[in-house]
């Protein structure tokens, strides 16, 4: 593991990024990995990583993932309820 960026939602879970996965995770308040999400990949796609980097969590529960490779940003909701999210957009204008 090679955690990069980390970031804290309202309620408590913790968002971590991991360069040696290249994926992003997180883990409830006690420390319990919830989800893994990302994919390994050379290709630009959504959900892919290459180097994830920051992350960040809105106040709406929106998740902004960077990856310092592809130069983009992939924002995702989070399903609580199923425990999975849903890729929102990609963002590559700053490229």
């Amino acid at each position: 593991a090679r955690p990069r960026g980390l970031a804290v939602d309202r309620d408590g879970n913790v968002y971590v990024t991991d360069a040696a996965y290249r994926n992003f995770q997180i883990f409830n308040p006690q420390g319990k990995l919830l989800l893994s999400i990302g994919d390994e990949g050379l290709e630009d796609k959504p959900g892919q990583f290459a180097l994830p980097a920051g992350i960040a969590v809105d106040e709406r529960g929106l998740v902004y993932v960077v990856d310092q490779l592809f130069m983009k940003v992939d924002v995702f909701r989070r399903i609580p309820q199923q425990e999975a999210v849903e890729i929102m957009a990609t963002e590559a204008a700053y490229r």
